[in-house]
């Protein structure tokens, strides 16, 4: 088998081209993690909120249901 198989070898450019490809796509990952990130942040805040009014709800029907 010779040295320079298309199998087997691959050029500068190949490799930069490959290189460059696999850095754009941590990128992207990177990018997709953080989004995520602040998604999931911005969910536990709104089911704070929920959560807040829930017991504010229950409260105020617990007053109303001890006031008749």
């Amino acid at each position: 088998m010779s040295e320079d198989s298309p199998d087997r070898a691959s050029s500068p450019g190949d490799e930069r081209e490959r290189y460059v490809e696999a850095k754009e796509l941590r990128k992207r990952a990177d990018e997709d993690a953080k989004i995520l990130a602040n998604r999931i942040a911005l969910l536990k805040q709104e089911e704070q909120k929920a959560w807040k009014k829930i017991d504010e709800t229950r409260k105020r029907a617990r007053e109303i249901m001890e006031t008749r």
